[in-house]
């Protein structure tokens, strides 16, 4: 359905694309949990973030749609210089694109009993930062990066109350035709213990 609106969600690298950037972009990826708990080495990373770009490239190489969705939500985690090397990877791999960054915002004390509760049934402890995130600095360095006019932003809560649900709210907000967004099959990934 996405592909008959114009849009082609990246799929080669997993459904959700968080771990795969976060790999790619962040500057301590080697001492994250994720590197820890599958034993991966600097070396492991590095040929994971090869084989990464390489199914990037080759899979954006092969669709006809001008609109590519990628979903990372841990994208918000990415720092400003983190920012920039994903901007920079995209530049290079689509060249004559337009960037577009789709900041949903949760409210920020529902956000984090949620995902302290997540964190709570996944590891049976709290972790040791209890910071809340900054929007306003993901914010201005999203923008400073991508530009304002390349910026849209809503509110989680608002989606909930969208006809289509969350995925539907996002959909409409890059632009996907009511009508194509109607027949999406919604597969739902994240129904673990949350507020």
């Amino acid at each position: 359905v996405l592909g008959h609106a114009n849009y082609h969600y990246l799929s080669s690298i997993g459904s959700n694309h968080s771990t795969s950037f976060n790999r790619l972009f962040r500057v301590n990826e080697i001492n994250s949990d994720t590197s820890i708990k599958l034993g991966l080495h600097k070396e492991d990373i590095k040929a994971l973030n090869n084989k990464t770009i390489v199914s990037i490239v080759n899979e954006v190489a092969n669709i006809v749609s001008r609109n590519l969705i990628i979903s990372a939500e841990t994208m918000s985690f990415l720092n400003k210089n983190e920012l920039m090397k994903l901007k920079h990877m995209f530049e290079k791999i689509l060249p004559s694109s337009r960037i577009m960054i789709v900041l949903c915002f949760r409210n920020p004390i529902i956000y984090r009993a949620s995902l302290l509760a997540q964190w709570l049934k996944k590891y049976g402890k709290l972790p040791f930062s209890s910071k809340l995130m900054n929007y306003r600095e993901l914010y201005e360095n999203i923008t400073e990066i991508f530009g304002e006019e390349n910026t849209i932003v809503y509110s989680f809560e608002e989606s909930l109350s969208s006809s289509f649900g969350p995925v539907g709210c996002f959909l409409e907000k890059i632009g996907v035709p009511q009508n194509y967004i109607a027949d999406i099959s919604i597969k739902k990934s994240n129904e673990r213990t949350s507020a």
